[in-house]
């Protein structure tokens, strides 16, 4: 038997050793996800009636034997079983569906119920697997016309494992949360609100783990991507809880004026994780270049374009370590990935210099204050 996988995450494609089979007709590739799927054997009457709901029950049988007659040249008689009432799929270990993977993987965490005992390692490692799997909404951009109870089971399927999808996003993040690794924990957060967008427990949990990452801004700007979310979306405004926290985390943020003006603070090197040092091979004479400009007082904005993927941010990295030597005050990266408005590249960088402005004072007037 040769090995053969089913891509059902996306756009359904379907492997032999590697290589895509050409199914053409779109009843036949539907045909065999369902089986692919359904572990049991089906009867013949069901899967007529399935996707051929127009036809009477002689024709839609008709209609099946000709597939099934194609699905099992295409496959061979060791991997599609056909029977004269019923069509099963012959397990083995060379048989692997991405769809049942996942869901071997994700069986026993999908629930919140579970108690923080319940995950090991191991089992944070399966779920992180199972999200891995999830590329993409089941069977993502195929569908069949005038064929509702396939299109209704699609349907059912995309629910219940987007459910299972976000029970281990969950888990993952209270798993990380709970090691106090925010980072990790965090990007599972918003894996799990570019799910469901509409979830605020995922985007107050996301918040949280902002603060504790010392990055109030960006929990702010959580709850106004949940309020505008909200609002377009359903027309709706966040949940009490979410207010709550908004206006706490506005509350903790405030320092007073005099801490803010006091100019004989130096702006210090300021540890980040995000700086990755150590990777950048060669690329000698343009690190010397960019620090002959940054040492030139006339260079106020210096820019390095090129293509995505050439290696922009690390070259950038090494060269500000490079003339980190040169600035009595140091030297500080800012990501600004998930700045999404101009109003908040201030705030940004006020938080990656540890400061902390009034909300109701112009956050970029009092950061170039501070750092004049």
């Amino acid at each position: 038997m040769s090995y053969l996988r089913f891509f059902l995450f996306g756009l359904p494609r379907i492997e032999r050793e590697g290589h895509l089979l050409s199914i053409n007709r779109r009843k036949s590739l539907a045909l065999a996800a369902y089986l692919a799927l359904n572990r049991e054997p089906q009867s013949r009457d069901t899967l007529a009636t399935f996707l051929w709901p127009e036809f009477d029950q002689n024709t839609a049988r008709a209609s099946l034997r000709t597939t099934l007659w194609q699905l099992r040249k295409l496959f061979g008689p060791d991997i599609l079983k056909i029977e004269r009432e019923h069509v099963v799929f012959i397990r083995s270990p060379l048989f692997w569906v991405d769809v049942n993977q996942f869901q071997d993987l994700a069986a026993g965490y999908k629930s919140s119920e579970h108690p923080e005992s319940a995950i090991d390692p191991a089992g944070i490692h399966s779920l992180a697997q199972a999200v891995e799997l999830y590329r993409a909404e089941f069977m993502a951009g195929f569908f069949l016309q005038d064929c509702e109870p396939f299109e209704d089971w699609k349907r059912s399927q995309i629910d219940g494992l987007t459910r299972a999808l976000i029970g281990a996003l969950g888990r993952l993040v209270d798993f990380h949360d709970s090691m106090k690794a925010y980072e990790q924990a965090a990007q599972y957060a918003r894996h799990w609100l570019k799910t469901d967008p509409l979830d605020e427990s995922a985007h107050g949990r996301l918040m949280k783990l902002y603060l504790k990452m010392n990055q109030p801004a960006s929990a702010l700007r959580q709850y106004e991507e949940c309020v505008q979310v909200l609002g377009t979306e359903l027309n709706t405004e966040p949940q009490e809880f979410l207010k709550k926290l908004y206006q706490d985390i506005k509350k903790q943020r405030t320092i007073s004026q005099t801490d803010v003006s006091r100019k004989d603070q130096p702006i210090v090197s300021v540890p980040n994780r995000s700086m990755q040092t150590g990777f950048c091979i060669g690329r000698k004479k343009e690190r010397t270049e960019i620090s002959k400009l940054l040492a030139d007082p006339n260079c106020r904005l210096l820019s390095l374009t090129g293509l995505g993927g050439i290696g922009k941010t690390v070259l950038a990295q090494q060269a500000l370590m490079d003339s980190a030597g040169a600035f009595a005050d140091g030297v500080c990266f800012i990501s600004l990935t998930h700045v999404k408005s101009f109003d908040w590249i201030s705030p940004a960088i006020a938080e990656a210099l540890k400061l902390s402005f009034p909300m109701e004072e112009d956050p970029q007037k009092l950061l170039i204050h501070h750092m004049g």
